[in-house]
């Protein structure tokens, strides 16, 4: 596992304990418990990657590894490794049990993670749970730099998402591919935000602006 590398072997040996042997079923209390201690054994600072190791994250599908701490990376791939030995029917409910159960740290690498679990849009409704959070720092681990919002949100969903990130102040340039996404009810919806703003005398998001922008060029899905 990458994060390991920037462990001692006890943490290595902490967490094979969590992880089922080859053919045997999951302990989910024991993976509970592993998963919600990983930041208290690996910090939760962003990741000092190497750039050998960012190559082998975007490899794995990772948009930008330095918004990933060690923690997210190790939760991610026991997240993987916990999902293998589930049958696939129970994997939404097993991640949703994750999400609901777990701290701030704890959504967060599940977030992140979100768009490299098998079968990703099967995970859509906890996303669109995750989204009516608010803590910044669970928001901006689905808004942010992960594909899983371009890739799988549905429109309605999505919407909803770019409002909000306008709403709490997440910069639509931290959300991937969201230009690709703008469509005709979102402009009417980030209207409708700007003119309400506007009359109670409150500042517009220059988000809005980006959105009017395409929307007079024309370049609408």
């Amino acid at each position: 596992m990458l994060a390991t590398r920037h462990a001692d072997a006890s943490v290595f040996e902490w967490l094979q304990r969590a992880l089922p042997a080859e053919g045997a079923p999951l302990d989910r209390p024991a993976f509970l418990g592993r998963y919600a201690g990983v930041t208290r054994r690996l910090g939760a600072a962003k990741g000092s990657w190497g750039e050998a190791e960012r190559k082998e994250l975007h490899a794995l599908d990772v948009l930008d590894p330095s918004v990933w701490s060690v923690a997210d990376v190790a939760r991610c791939g026991l997240i993987l490794i916990a999902l293998d030995a589930l049958p696939s029917d129970e994997h939404v409910a097993f991640a949703t049990e994750i999400f609901r159960r777990g701290e701030t740290a704890e959504r967060v690498g599940l977030l992140r993670s979100l768009a490299l679990l098998p079968d990703p849009p099967r995970f859509v409704e906890l996303a669109a749970e995750a989204c009516r959070s608010h803590v910044q720092d669970v928001l901006e681990a689905l808004f942010c730099e992960n594909r899983y919002v371009e890739d799988y949100m549905p429109e309605l969903a999505f919407n909803q998402l770019i409002m909000k990130a306008m709403f709490v102040g997440i910069p639509l340039a931290r959300v991937h591919g969201w230009q690709s996404r703008v469509n005709a009810e979102l402009i009417r919806m980030a209207r409708d935000f700007k003119a309400e703003r506007q009359a109670a005398g409150r500042p517009v998001p220059p988000e809005v602006a980006l959105i009017e922008d395409i929307a007079t060029r024309g370049q609408v899905s």
